[in-house]
């Protein structure tokens, strides 16, 4: 497991690391920008909604909806006061875990 970990970190890293240095980009200022998701107290309008149409003047209901995706972006303001880093960091300890997961899986299957 260990080894896998490590593996599944080194590829990552390699792959997408240089992404830490990038800031935010296109619509990154629109959304995370300001106080829309400095506020924990905005936290259940975000869930509720897509974060991108709460972006506007108006509240709407969307169908694109992602609740874990709008989360990981209150989770990483909250740990790195919106550095433009964090949410690069986070998919790619997310992608390292998938990565873990696949090969275990990979694993406990193989014959």
């Amino acid at each position: 497991m260990p080894v896998l970990a490590l593996c599944s970190l080194v590829l990552v890293l390699a792959i997408y690391g240089q992404s830490l240095g990038y800031g935010h980009v296109q619509d990154d200022a629109l959304l995370l920008g300001g106080d829309r998701v400095a506020k924990l107290t905005t936290l259940p309008n975000a869930l509720s909604r897509d974060l991108f149409w709460l972006a506007g003047d108006q509240i709407r209901t969307s169908p694109y909806w992602r609740p874990v995706t709008v989360a990981s972006y209150y989770v990483d303001q909250l740990w790195s006061g919106g550095a433009s880093w964090a949410g690069h960091l986070t998919n790619m300890l997310l992608l390292t875990g998938l990565g873990v997961v696949v090969g275990r899986q990979a694993r406990s299957t193989s014959v």
